[in-house]
């Protein structure tokens, strides 16, 4: 009978060691499980910044392409501002040149964003119709953004008598 009790105490003993390696493996899997989970979490959650942060940057590139686009456009179109004068001057020669008669000249300077400025100007112009026509077409080839807002033209008894309203984008 001692065998007995002896296979009995053996039995119960690798019983219970399997008992313990079988609640102990599963511990073991479950906390495996939880952190793979944890980590899985992780992982989408770096996936999911790093789509918003390559959206992103595909966004900020195109903001900086439209900076460079418009960068050019204020270089091409834009007069700067110090050259106003030179403009006004450029005007007034332009009417002697073509026997235009200048009797009023006005101006409004209104800031904008970023150094940006416009300006307005009334003039009115006295000469003959073909030397209004030159002068409107002169000021309507320009590359840079100048034009007309308005004109009227009225005859006079010998010429054309032309109200002129002109703006112009400038840039400081």
């Amino acid at each position: 009978m001692k065998k007995i009790n002896y296979l009995t105490y053996v039995l119960v003993g690798f019983f219970c060691v399997s008992l313990l390696f079988f609640l102990f493996s599963l511990t073991y899997y479950s906390i495996e499980k939880i952190s793979i989970k944890r980590f899985k979490s992780e992982l989408n959650d770096l996936k999911n910044r790093e789509e918003r942060f390559l959206k992103l940057e595909k966004s900020l590139k195109e903001w900086e392409k439209i900076d460079d686009t418009y960068s050019k456009f204020e270089k091409k179109y834009l007069i700067k501002f110090s050259k106003f004068s030179d403009f006004k001057n450029e005007l007034k020669a332009f009417f002697r040149d073509n026997d235009l008669n200048s009797f009023r000249f006005e101006y409004k300077i209104k800031s904008l964003f970023k150094g940006k400025v416009e300006i307005s100007m009334d003039f009115d112009l006295i000469g003959s119709y073909e030397n209004l026509k030159k002068f409107i077409f002169e000021i309507a080839k320009r590359e840079k953004m100048i034009f007309f807002k308005n004109i009227q033209l009225k005859k006079t008894k010998s010429d054309i008598m032309g109200k002129f309203s002109m703006g112009g984008y400038f840039v400081r």
